[in-house]
Order: C-alpha cells, then sequence, then structure tokens
C-alpha cells in the first residue's frame, strides 16, 4: 500500500473516531430525548461511514472492500429512517401529539 493511501486510511480513521466520540458526548450531554436523537443520528452515521471507508480503503481482497461499501451504504440509507421513525413517535406519544394535521 503506497504512503498517500496510508495516511488516508489514518485520516478517515482519526475522523470517523472523532466523530463516533462527539456522537457519544451528545448522548450523554443532551438534555431531552430529541437532542439526543439529533446527535445520535448525525454523528454517528457520518463517524461509521468514515470508519468504514477506512476499512475498505485497508482491505485486502475486493470481496472485503465491497463489503465494507455495501455496509456503508445499508447505514446511511437506514440510520436516517430508524431515526425518523423514533423521533415520530416519540412526537406522537409525548412531543405534540399527530404531526400529520399540519
Amino acid at each position: 500500500m503506497t504512503l498517500a493511501l496510508e495516511i488516508l486510511k489514518d485520516l478517515l480513521l482519526l475522523a470517523g473516531s472523532f466523530f463516533v466520540l462527539v456522537s457519544a458526548i451528545g448522548l450523554t450531554r443532551m438534555g431531552g430525548f430529541a437532542a439526543r436523537m439529533q446527535a445520535a443520528g448525525k454523528a454517528a452515521a457520518m463517524g461509521l461511514g468514515l470508519l468504514l471507508a477506512a476499512v475498505a480503503l485497508d482491505a485486502g481482497t475486493w470481496v472485503v472492500a465491497l463489503k465494507g461499501v455495501a455496509a456503508m451504504v445499508l447505514l446511511f440509507l437506514t440510520l436516517p429512517i430508524a431515526s425518523h421513525a423514533l423521533m415520530r413517535t416519540w412526537w406522537r406519544q409525548e412531543g405534540g401529539g399527530d404531526d400529520t394535521a399540519r
């Protein structure tokens, strides 16, 4: 592996770890459920995506790299939907009633 790919992989690992750390701090420090869901949904998706991109770069074979890319795509497709479903359920039960009336 060339030096440029090693540096890129290390930068992706550092950036991904930073976003996951920010997400964990946000989960513990934020006050309400909605604020915690925002911290978990946005920062964790970005952090895990960057970590999976680093894994795909570091993979020894194309099969492992494709699995990392597939996991990244599935993560970016499902995590926002799950966060939205949790927030919508919370909004209907605790927050403000039916959100379809607006």
